[in-house]
């Protein structure tokens, strides 16, 4: 199991495969009660069909059978790296128990990962940028292709818009693409194979639901990616990490009310609010501050804020809230990863919050303060304007004074 993608009702299963008491989730108790059969049957293929979470269960329900055939053949069948894993630690705590292990030879017992460079493939992820767009990077070896790499531009909304094939990839390659990236500010972080597998993939569902075109490379290089777990219901990994580090829990009113603080950091410096509700919000902004005289930074905020809580609410829907939600949580996973714990907390806080449809988006800092960086953005171009006419004109009375003065 990956460290920080923690399975969703795995203590409640296995008590109740291995003891028979305890309560299962509705969810989950169907699969639960084929579990109990297939192994009472020594059926390996039924146990591979179900779902991580109950094969992973049923891998200690047979160690406490020690039912080494049964684990051998599972771990033939079954399609979750995860569980193989497992069955390898249950096969290790039988031999020290004294169990005798046969283990059968396997037809891919000789291949070995054949890496360029010797290390193993890695995967990586870029948090989104302003305009919904995030880089995933999947590292794959193949046993027929060796080292492979791909890349896939992943749009919030609409899916795969790009994906690229890096065959042999070696490690100057990658350090290669990943300064190319921080060059242009585009922070990117390590993430689990199985979770960048499964991001491409939510990428091409993505592209389905809004009728957008899949890169034809995905479908070239679809035999190579290797099979993915759907982990649509799992939670985010994130939450996983935060766990580990004592740092999971309920968002708290105190870290909601410092959203402003988000703001600060450079990865979060681009994002604005955009969409169709900045037209109207434009046309208010306009009659607001046309027929005023603003001499601080703190009027102008007193004199916009209830144009923006207001915008804020119209603004944030529930698939507005669940996008921002992600985008936060990814931002989470990256500040971890930089050693950034307290604003990694906060990011997930301020995105639970958000996705808590029953919370008031005006009042939410973080929110409202999109709509101020908006301002700043359409007030700069404003001046940039003016000054780049102004200019233009200084130019023209320069060249007509000069083409009318009298030769000297």
């Amino acid at each position: 199991m990956a460290k920080d993608r923690p399975i969703p009702h795995l203590k409640a299963l296995t008590i109740w495969l291995t003891t028979d008491e305890g309560t299962l989730p509705d969810e989950v108790k169907a699969d639960a009660e084929r579990a109990k059969k297939a192994i009472d049957g020594k059926d390996a293929g039924a146990i591979a069909g179900l779902s991580l979470a109950v094969q992973t269960a049923a891998v200690e329900a047979l160690t406490q059978k020690r039912d080494i055939a049964t684990l051998l053949s599972l771990e033939e069948k079954t399609a979750q790296k995860d569980v193989r894993k497992a069955v390898g630690r249950a096969m290790h705590i039988l031999k020290t128990k004294g169990v005798k292990v046969e283990e059968a030879p396997r037809e891919s017992a000789a291949f070995r990962y054949h890496t360029v460079d010797g290390e193993q493939p890695r995967s990586y992820a870029s948090i989104t940028d302003p305009e919904g767009d995030r880089m995933v990077w999947l590292g794959v070896t193949n046993k027929q292709e060796g080292r492979m790499a791909f890349q896939a531009v992943i749009n919030e909304v609409n899916g795969l818009g790009l994906f690229q094939i890096f065959p042999q990839m070696t490690s100057k390659i990658r350090r290669l693409i990943l300064a190319e990236l921080e060059e242009k500010k585009i922070p990117v972080y390590e993430v689990d194979a199985d979770y960048a597998r499964w991001l491409i993939e939510d990428g091409v569902r993505k592209n389905k639901a809004t009728s957008t075109d899949v890169p034809k490379e995905y479908f070239q290089a679809e035999p190579y990616l290797g099979e993915f777990q759907d982990l649509h219901a799992d939670p985010h990994p994130i939450y996983g990490i935060l766990m580990d580090k004592d740092l999971a829990g309920e968002p708290k009113p105190e870290e909601v009310a410092r959203g402003k603080e988000l703001h600060e950091i450079e990865e979060v410096s681009g994002w604005v609010a955009q969409g169709e509700i900045i037209d109207g919000v434009e046309k208010e902004v306009d009659e607001a501050t046309g027929s005023k005289i603003i001499e601080s930074e703190a009027q102008r905020r007193q004199q916009l804020q209830p144009i923006f809580e207001k915008a804020a609410r119209e603004w944030l829907t529930p698939e507005h809230r669940q996008r921002w939600l992600k985008r936060l949580l990814d931002l989470g996973q990256h500040l971890m990863s930089r050693n950034k714990p307290e604003l990694a907390r906060l990011a997930v806080a301020i995105g639970d919050d958000l996705a808590n449809e029953s919370s008031d988006a005006g009042n939410s800092p973080f929110v409202v303060e999109l709509f101020y960086k908006w301002y700043k953005v359409k007030a700069e171009i404003a001046v940039a304007k003016l000054t780049e006419s102004d200019n233009a004109a200084a130019d023209a009375a320069d060249e007509a004074f000069a083409g009318s003065s009298p030769a000297l």
